[in-house]
């Protein structure tokens, strides 16, 4: 999913945007597998580096470090300018 594309025209933003807020919440109930769900189904519609930001840490908690690296360079190349590139650097796994 991570490498996924979707052409900027069949994109569905508000609906993203929805299933991204859901995953908002579930992270901060704690529940990191829903919000994980959530995230990715916000991606499958409108993949943003945002989103790929999002999962590349959750996945990174979870200490599943090879998904955390695919979703962060997906981020790094979305976003090459990114905040969070010091961070993922460090941490990313090699």
């Amino acid at each position: 999913l991570w490498g996924q594309r979707v052409p900027e025209e069949l994109r569905d933003k508000a609906g993203s945007a929805k299933l991204s807020h859901d995953g908002d919440d579930a992270f901060r109930q704690g529940e990191l597998a829903m919000a994980i769900t959530k995230y990715k189904e916000a991606f499958s519609q409108d993949p943003t580096a945002e989103l790929a930001l999002k999962l590349g840490e959750l996945y990174y908690q979870q200490d599943e470090l090879a998904e955390a690296k695919h979703w962060w360079e997906r981020h790094l190349e979305d976003a090459p300018s990114s905040k969070a590139k010091a961070y993922i650097k460090q941490v990313m796994p090699q």
